[in-house]
């Protein structure tokens, strides 16, 4: 009886508590994200270069103009169909002697050149017969001016005769034509452009005699030659006026370069004009611009070349399938004889280029003896370097830093706190930070730092770098600060830049770096149900 009493009572003090909500808070430090930002980032890994003292040397190498020429490697296909009838009164053909028929002539549509040689890189010809001959038929195909290892273009099949039903006996026959050289001349071998077909049918042995009568169809024959692409031609190109207006070229070596005053102190390139045509070209560059679209400032190299006229040697041809041996012309432009190093401060993102182009201005002087190696088009070639000496002030820089939020929960918990930047800076430049949060998307979501500064590293007798400087940033988190950094991806570093001593050109050396640190210490509060 005791125990019931007492159960009963522990049953009463159980009904009788009620659940609370206890808060607790602790405080918690943890790395957000962290990187090391070079030159090498905002550059490109192989632009830049080291020199025998170590200093850092930017070096771009680039093709930027291709003329449109390898068209005339894409000869045009052919779908064409010739029907054979004989015109020339009655005739019998006994039993292996061919029908004596006129060759088939193909024509290719080359409007800017004669060729009269082609070397096939690919391409590929599909042949059909259809025969009405009421005998059995050996057929001959070939274009003699068709080779391929010294043998011509050839095959022979035979077809059943004809009924004399609706439909005609039928064979079709496909086979590469990669490496074949043709001939272009003609039958007469006087002509260009074009090609000689033979088909020759043969009344095969132990037919009866075939009696041939005006009028009377006998077969025809569908050639396809489709995919006919040249590795080499020769001939004779038209003379050809080519404007090749604003063609630009993208520069992403300065990508993270948004604005500021760059002062360099030197700067060379070289442009090269390499023409690798059996012709000879003129070439008038009328415009080399620089342009910054994100500023949009933009500057017009002032040189000797621009505005002249450059004529240019036909290349020639060395051992057979090596490819011409070009000619060229080269101008090296410096900061002695151009305004070069000003286009350049202009922090191009763009190259712009305004050119005149004759192919063959003299007219035909060579004959039939201009080429074309597909492979191997004119260019206009540019070579810059540009040693890494400068000064630079409020120089705007920006990159990103991927954030490591994923595996930290307790990001979930996060109430307020405050974000700090360790920054290692062992670049001679101060800057002024903005620490900016990004979603998946990299759409913005707040700012975490506005205008913190970093100090620059000292420099030391020989006004390089020896250690690195450190600074704290910090900034305290407001609640729409923790909401964007839970949803945080990645962080944008933008900075303002400028070298120390003001004005004073300094190298920049391959060891130089900003590490970056980013850590939240913050309060975090969670909840626990409790029963008393």
């Amino acid at each position: 009886m005791k125990m019931l009493r007492f159960a009963l009572l522990w049953l009463t003090v159980l009904s009788a508590c009620n659940p609370e909500t206890t808060q607790w808070e602790s405080e918690w430090l943890a790395p957000l994200a962290k990187s090391r930002l070079t030159l090498q980032q905002l550059t490109g890994d192989t632009l830049l270069k080291v020199n025998a003292s170590d200093q850092l040397v930017l070096r771009y190498r680039g093709d930027v103009l291709d003329l449109a020429l390898d068209t005339l490697a894409q000869l045009d296909a052919i779908a064409s169909e010739d029907t054979f009838t004989w015109n020339f009164g009655q005739i019998a053909i006994p039993p292996n002697v061919a029908i004596p028929l006129d060759p088939i002539e193909i024509r290719f549509d080359i409007p800017e050149a004669e060729v009269v040689y082609a070397l096939l890189k690919s391409g590929s010809a599909e042949i059909t017969f259809k025969s009405k001959i009421p005998r059995k038929v050996r057929f001959t195909y070939s274009i003699p001016l068709a080779t391929k290892n010294g043998q011509a273009l050839h095959f022979e099949d035979e077809l059943p005769a004809w009924d004399g039903g609706p439909n005609p006996q039928t064979f079709t026959r496909s086979f590469p034509l990669g490496g074949y050289a043709l001939d272009l001349r003609g039958e007469q071998l006087i002509s260009s452009n074009r090609i000689q077909i033979s088909v020759v049918p043969t009344i095969a042995a132990g037919e009866d005699s075939l009696l041939l009568t005006q009028n009377m169809e006998l077969f025809s024959v569908e050639n396809q030659l489709k995919g006919l692409e040249a590795s080499y031609l020769r001939g004779a190109l038209a003379t050809q006026e080519l404007d090749i207006q604003l063609d630009t070229l993208n520069l992403d070596l300065l990508k993270n370069v948004q604005a500021g005053m760059l002062d360099l102190e030197s700067a060379q390139l070289q442009l090269s004009l390499i023409n690798t045509l059996g012709a000879e070209l003129r070439i008038r560059p009328a415009k080399l611009r620089a342009t910054n679209s994100r500023t949009g400032e933009s500057l017009n190299l002032q040189h000797s070349l621009v505005g002249s006229t450059v004529f240019l040697d036909r290349a020639t041809e060395g051992v057979a399938n090596s490819g011409p041996t070009p000619s060229r012309a080269d101008w090296f432009i410096n900061d002695q004889n151009s305004n070069l190093v000003p286009w350049l401060e202009v922090l191009p993102d763009q190259l712009i280029f305004d050119l005149g182009i004759t192919v063959n201005p003299l007219g035909n002087t060579a004959g039939l003896q201009d080429f074309i190696y597909p492979a191997y088009l004119p260019q206009l070639r540019v070579d810059a370097e540009v040693p890494i000496k400068f000064s630079v002030q409020d120089l705007k820089l920006q990159d990103t830093i991927d954030a490591d939020l994923v595996q930290i929960q307790e990001l979930n918990h996060l109430v307020e706190g405050e974000i700090r930047l360790r920054a290692l800076n062992q670049f001679p430049m101060e800057m002024s930070l903005h620490l900016i949060a990004l979603d998946a998307n990299n759409q913005i979501l707040d700012t975490l730092m506005l205008n913190q500064r970093i100090d620059a590293a000292a420099l030391n007798a020989n006004l390089k770098v020896d250690q690195p400087r450190e600074s704290i940033l910090s900034s305290v988190l407001g609640p729409s600060q923790v909401q964007a950094l839970k949803q945080t991806t990645r962080f944008l570093i933008q900075a303002e830049v400028s070298t120390l001593p003001p004005g004073n050109r300094l190298w920049m050396y391959q060891d130089y770096g900003l590490d970056i640190q980013v850590i939240v210490q913050a309060l975090l509060q969670s909840q626990a149900a409790q029963n008393e």
